[in-house]
């Protein structure tokens, strides 16, 4: 019997992360289409990005041929103002897929301000996961516990009786 109760416990927790990264892809879903937003954390001549925009989430690591002036670890973020982001001319699934080295398109500030980037060219790998496949992936679990206990509930009225859910 234990071990249908620890099921049942590693179900729910389950469960709720799930729904919780449902609702945050979801809320990132949408924001990315009405505002993209990106950050980068650069080292010397290395910057790593991470880029929200057009419903897609864009994860890069780029060599800068002009580093910044300052040495040392830096972060910025901000609003895409305008362009795409990735391989500037795709001609492989293996620079689709970042497993190679090419030119791309990373977020810049502009004017050294952080509330819009524009996009420079840089050497690097770059690879784009659309957040629908993931909304999908994690909303089924959720949705589906909720349309099995409601299908319970209904059968349970049909035979004349309420059922309800234990607490533990």
């Amino acid at each position: 019997m234990s071990g249908e109760i620890m099921n049942q416990r590693v179900s729910s927790i389950a469960i709720v992360v799930f729904s919780v990264l449902f609702v945050l892809l979801l809320t990132q879903f949408v924001t990315s289409i009405v505002w993209g937003r990106w950050f980068v954390v650069r080292h010397d001549d290395v910057t790593y990005n991470v880029v929200s925009t057009g419903g897609c989430l864009v994860f890069q690591r780029a060599h800068l041929a002009y580093p910044p002036i300052g040495t040392g670890w830096s972060c910025a973020r901000g609003a895409c103002a305008s362009g795409e982001y990735g391989p500037v001319t795709p001609s492989s699934s293996f620079e689709d897929l970042g497993l190679v080295d090419t030119v791309i398109r990373i977020p810049w500030e502009v004017n050294g301000s952080p509330a819009s980037a524009s996009t420079i060219q840089a050497t690097g790998r770059s690879i784009a996961f659309p957040v629908w496949p993931l909304l999908v992936v994690t909303g089924y679990p959720p949705l589906k516990r909720l349309s099995d206990r409601q299908r319970l509930r209904r059968r349970a009225k049909q035979r004349g009786f309420e059922v309800t859910v234990a607490r533990e």
